[in-house]
């Protein structure tokens, strides 16, 4: 294995997935470009032509190509299997922002090879929870999936409607090719019974400061640092927000 600091050609790396950059992440991408150097992973196909994997960085890249860059600086590593990309993916997930569809990939790649959970969890340090999370995404359906990949719907609209039987899907489906978006309100316009569950759910004795709370705890096991965190809430208050 090799590690070096390279410009790369954003024409040469793959398309990006999840959630869109920020609108600060990339404003300051076009002002003053990329600081901190994106990771990629160096393989070489059977045509023997050279291609590039993200292991971190889907945001920095997507916010380089919206801005006009023609390179980007990336630290490239050659050597390496699928199993050691899909271990680095999700190690670097650990540091920063959330990319549910990549840490999905890396640990779909992971059980492949013979990892059990247990192995997983020491290898990425995330919580059972948050694994399981995860492999929800295997249950979405596939118009769905392919709107989470673009950055069209997000993470935990996707993570809800996985959750539901397949006609239900279909259903969030049509509502998001008829409107192009779908949100956890128009889940609970379409679905009334998931409205009314979370309703009921709502009148035990937890209190909003302790669901703050476990929250918070829940999202620095998952690596979330403040800032991330606050965005998240504001995108979360925006999705329930008519």
């Amino acid at each position: 294995m090799e590690a070096t600091l390279r410009n790369v050609p954003l024409t040469n790396i793959g398309d990006t997935v999840g959630t869109q950059p920020a609108e600060r992440l990339r404003e300051s991408v076009a002002q003053r470009g990329i600081y901190n150097p994106v990771t990629l992973a160096e393989t070489v196909g059977e045509d023997g032509d050279v291609q590039y994997t993200i292991i971190d960085g889907n945001r920095r890249i997507a916010s380089a190509r919206i801005a006009g860059m023609k390179t980007i600086p990336a630290i490239v590593v050659t050597g390496l299997s699928d199993d050691d990309i899909a271990q680095r993916t999700l190690v670097a997930n650990g540091f920063r922002t959330t990319n549910y569809l990549t840490e999905y990939w890396a640990i779909s790649q992971l059980r492949r090879s013979g990892y059990n959970p247990w192995a997983i969890r020491q290898i990425s340090g995330m919580a059972k929870g948050s694994i399981d999370t995860r492999t929800l995404l295997k249950s979405l359906h596939r118009p769905l999936f392919v709107a989470l990949r673009n950055g069209a719907i997000n993470q935990q609209v996707a993570t809800l409607a996985a959750k539901l039987p397949m006609d239900e899907q279909r259903l969030l489906t049509e509502h998001f090719e008829h409107h192009g978006k779908l949100t956890r309100a128009d889940i609970s316009k379409l679905l009334p019974h998931l409205a009314t569950t979370r309703s009921e759910e709502g009148h035990d004795q937890t209190s909003l400061a302790d669901t703050l709370e476990h929250a918070v705890s829940q999202a620095r096991a998952d690596g979330m640092d403040r800032e991330a965190f606050l965005q998240a809430a504001a995108a979360a208050w925006d999705e329930v927000t008519p």
